[in-house]
């Protein structure tokens, strides 16, 4: 497992990568190049091994589920081994305004 998720495309943000262990938020609009951002620093810690948990607040679950998917992933390995869990809030959002 890498001790760092590192992108390329940001390493002028965040040199030397995101430390395992840690906690983003990324703020973004739903259809921004942001959320397509998320899927691929989860994308990248998966592919390292990390341990990784997506916290949902603007997207269904399968959506992000099919985001990482169209990234090569297979998901379901993932949760099974417990290397990957989406929180979801934008589901429990939606059910407070309904």
């Amino acid at each position: 497992m890498s001790r760092h998720v590192t992108l390329p495309i940001l390493d002028g943000v965040v040199p030397g990568g995101f430390p395992y262990g840690s906690s983003y938020l990324i703020e973004f609009e739903p259809d921004s190049l942001w959320y397509e951002t998320s899927l691929t620093i989860t994308a990248q810690a998966l592919r390292l091994g990390n341990k990784t948990e997506y916290h949902t607040f603007m997207h269904l679950p399968n959506d992000i589920r099919d985001g990482l998917s169209r990234l090569g992933l297979n998901l379901k390995r993932f949760e099974q081994d417990g290397l990957f869990r989406i929180i979801d809030t934008y589901t429990r959002q939606q059910d407070l305004v309904s």
